[in-house]
């Protein structure tokens, strides 16, 4: 999908390098959001001259969005100044009252963008771009009231001098362009980044003779990912044997693991679990020997959960045991309360209720402190039916007062 990027790259950084427009409105779904967010990072990280401010703040109520946009850049602001200080550089200057106290959304949001102004080194040519990405936009209406407000004609002077803004909206709700569309100043952008697309562009380059052999079997490691994800699966499985092939002659032990457990997936979904079995069996060696954490977690997840499916407790026991210590060393919260869950099952189903007690103890106060309230319910359930099937009343007792907490807890969000 590079070259699909590669043009939507251009078009952002072609924005940023030109004079005549300070708002961009990339109109693109939810789904990708994160992906023209990673080509802002990944220009950002490439401009040296230019200062970025990047966020993907939910827009819930416009004037919750500013004050998140307004609570992320102090956070910024916070670590640049410890920076600063530890190689003995002035700090950046403290942010106006004006951004920090309530009022008007479209005025914090402009005092904040002044001061952001501030902080360039002085000369013509440098910038302050801010790119917002949204991964949902729940009141465009409110977001396109305060972009109008923002370039709403004050006087001869634009306040926006040697600025760029770039703002994600939803083509399905055009709050912006409904607002927007005679605006000065205001350019557009619509990338095509359907599933269609990428998987054309992917396409073209496994087949392109131009491009290194290693760019165009990634190429291809992501269509056989695609196939999958659509239910292709004899399409996914040549895919995949393409790649065993070549993997298994360059002697790549991190790809040949991922190869043959994507073919595990594969199978599994498939209806076919001994051979699921079998395949992530098989990508245990390669992944160990690669000493790759991520793909080892991955991997023993999946057996894990085959064991789980296929009633095989002790087993499952032991695989989810080993991913839990696996997604502890990778500061890995959510995986390892699903670990730990899942273990806990296990553990009952063996008869071993102290044990799975502790597992699931351990699972929900893990979930309680990352504020997975959803999670923490479920397993708090789990402990609840434990406890009254064994007759402790008392332990029953704590776990429902635990779980009404859970349950306020679920209802406030």
């Amino acid at each position: 999908m590079r070259r699909l990027f590669e043009q939507v790259r251009k078009r952002l950084s072609d924005f940023v390098e030109q004079r005549d427009d300070v708002l961009l409105v990339v109109r693109c779904e939810d789904g990708a959001a994160s992906l023209v967010l990673k080509t802002l990072q990944e220009i950002d990280e490439a401009d040296a001259s230019d200062l970025f401010f990047l966020g993907s703040e939910e827009v819930k109520r416009a004037e919750d969005w500013v004050a998140a946009v307004v609570e992320r850049f102090e956070e910024r602001r916070r670590l640049v100044c410890e920076g600063l200080e530890k190689n003995g550089r002035p700090r950046w200057p403290p942010v106006p009252t004006e951004v920090r106290k309530p009022g008007s959304p479209a005025a914090r949001l402009r005092a904040l963008l002044e001061f952001s102004r501030s902080l360039l080194p002085p000369g013509p040519d440098f910038r302050v771009v801010w790119g917002w990405m949204p991964f949902r936009i729940a009141d465009g209406a409110g977001l396109a009231a305060i972009f109008e407000e923002l370039l709403r004609p004050g006087g001869p002077m634009v306040w926006y001098h040697h600025m760029r803004l770039i703002v994600r909206e939803d083509p399905a709700r055009p709050a912006l362009r409904d607002r927007l569309a005679k605006t000065p100043r205001v350019a557009w952008y619509e990338p095509d980044l359907s599933v269609g697309a990428q998987e054309k562009s992917l396409e073209e380059e496994v087949t392109d003779p131009a491009l290194p052999v290693a760019q165009r079997m990634q190429s291809l490691f992501l269509l056989a990912g695609m196939d999958y994800a659509h239910r292709r699966f004899p399409d996914a499985l040549k895919k995949y044997g393409v790649l065993l092939d070549y993997y298994k002659g360059m002697g790549n032990q991190t790809m040949l693991a991922l190869v043959l457990n994507g073919m595990g997936e594969v199978h599994q979904r498939a209806g076919d679990l001994p051979r699921a079995k079998t395949h992530f069996e098989c990508a245990l060696s390669p992944a160990i020997l690669a000493e790759s954490p991520p793909v080892l977690l991955n991997v023993t997840l999946n057996l894990g959960n085959l064991a789980l499916a296929t009633k095989d407790w002790k087993e499952g026991e032991a695989y989810y045991d080993s991913a839990e210590k696996l997604a502890t060393a990778q500061l890995n919260a959510p995986t390892k309360v699903h670990c730990l869950e899942n273990r806990g099952v296990c553990q009952e189903r063996l008869e071993r209720p102290k044990e799975a007690a502790e597992s699931w103890e351990a699972g929900a106060q893990l979930a309680k402190a990352t504020e997975e309230r959803d999670l923490q319910r479920r397993i708090l359930e789990r402990l609840k039916a434990l406890y009254d099937r064994y007759g402790q009343k008392q332990k029953k007792a704590e776990v429902e007062r635990e779980l009404a907490a859970a349950q306020a807890g679920l209802r406030a969000n």
